[in-house]
């Protein structure tokens, strides 16, 4: 069997819809207690990271990119009802063409977080098309 990564997708509208669909399938209500570290607790961490690495490595992105960056975090870093199991590893790399499934996930790294990731994240997705002129 010959698996080939997401990556291989030229369709950016078709890879996210299918790395959507993949992380979707995922998705199970978090049990009350659980091993799994919050997306809460690590977005608290990025609202002061973001701009803090943006400054030391020169500012290599546009302002408004750090910006949208962080008012993401911050949204994420509040408590939610509505939590399931994440991934916190999701990529091209790592979703592979497969035979039990059109797509499959590997190396998942679990977090708890908010269901409402998915949207948050294709809003990310947009806000850095909108800072790089249509481009990511």
């Amino acid at each position: 069997m010959s698996c080939a990564s997401l990556w291989v997708h030229h369709d950016d509208d078709e890879l996210i819809a299918i790395a959507c669909r993949v992380i979707r399938r995922l998705w199970r209500p978090s049990a009350p207690t659980h091993p799994f570290r919050p997306v809460r607790e690590l977005a608290a961490e990025w609202i002061d990271a973001f701009p803090q690495g943006h400054a030391r490595h020169d500012r290599p992105f546009p302002p408004p990119l750090i910006g949208r960056a962080t008012e993401l975090a911050r949204s994420l870093a509040q408590p939610q009802d509505d939590e399931v199991v994440v991934n916190h590893d999701t990529h091209g790399g790592n979703i592979l063409s497969a035979e039990r499934e059109p797509w499959l996930l590997i190396d998942p790294k679990p977090l708890v977080g908010d269901s409402r990731l998915r949207r948050r994240l294709s809003h990310a997705r947009s806000a850095g098309r909108n800072v790089h002129g249509g481009q990511d």
